[in-house]
């Protein structure tokens, strides 16, 4: 293969695949900014060893190898900052989001972001602070005036909302 249809077949592949591996990379790292980030950063390096890849195989999966690594190496970075599901429960979830169908990845991401979306300004922003954001659910309990307590129950009823949301939203044929 020539360098210039190298350059084709990996631009072509990794456009295809954006979303949906932008979904993976964000479902370990819960951060949409640090996402884009990581999915940059593992772009390069796919790009770098994309002579290994094997043609007419699952790109997808390929690749998810690479950022499955590069996010998890981002979050023992970020450790040090805020806290986050042990390194084991993230590499499960990312082990666990290569057996779905790409395509459902990117319908659930976009059900999920119009879900958000519909939520009231008050539930948004805890989300946003919390899950979104830099500062943890201490910080975010000490500034809004309420217990942790009171924020990890407010997070899990979002979070909830959401799931039904998504699903209420999703076509029962794309599965979940």
């Amino acid at each position: 293969m020539t360098q210039s249809n190298q350059e084709l077949c990996f631009a072509e592949l990794f456009q295809e695949h954006y979303r949906q591996l932008f979904g993976y990379v964000y479902a370990i790292i819960r951060n949409y900014t640090d996402a884009e980030d990581v999915v940059q950063q593992t772009s390069l390096i796919l790009w770098k060893k994309f002579d290994s890849y094997q043609p007419n195989t699952n790109f997808f999966a390929w690749a998810c190898g690479t950022a499955r690594f590069e996010a998890l190496k981002f979050l023992r970075g970020q450790r040090r900052y805020r806290a986050h599901f042990s390194e084991a429960f993230q590499l499960k979830l990312a082990t666990a989001m290569t057996g779905i169908r790409p395509e459902v990845i990117s319908i659930r991401a976009e059900a999920l972001e119009d879900c958000v979306q519909h939520l009231p300004e008050n539930q948004k922003t805890v989300l946003h602070q919390c899950l979104g954001g830099t500062k943890s659910v201490a910080v975010v309990a000490q500034e809004t005036g309420r217990s942790t307590h009171s924020i990890y129950s407010s997070l899990r009823n979002i979070r909830h909302k959401l799931l039904d949301c998504v699903d209420q939203s999703v076509p029962g044929d794309i599965g979940k």
